[in-house]
């Protein structure tokens, strides 16, 4: 089962949350994004995290512009980062002395 839940329905993970969503098998995947996910995609992902998780599930959606494209999905402790911007930035720290000399030049 997957649960479409809105952005601002989960504010706080305090404890009794946690015991209530394990009491009912609910795993909470937190997914922050550049830009809001449409419902079709929220579905889609929600669909497949069911199918590697086996568990149901409430998808806690994050938008954070500075993300810049992609996404960062935290599950259980495990966290992935897949921004764009994480990727910009190691790309530029790789080629930051090949960048400055062409600016020197």
């Amino acid at each position: 089962m997957f649960m479409a839940i809105s952005y601002d329905s989960i504010i706080t993970t305090d404890d009794a949350l946690k015991k209530k969503l394990d009491v009912h098998g609910l795993q909470v995947v937190d997914l922050t994004c550049a830009i809001t996910p449409t419902y079709a995609f929220l579905t889609r992902l929600g669909e497949n995290l069911k199918k590697k998780f086996g568990a149901k599930t409430i998808l806690r959606v994050a938008v954070d512009s500075s993300v810049v494209g992609g996404a960062i999905v935290s599950y259980k402790g495990r966290y992935v980062d897949l921004s764009l911007k994480k990727k910009l930035e190691k790309y530029f720290l790789d080629k930051k002395e090949e960048i400055l000399k062409k600016l020197e030049s």
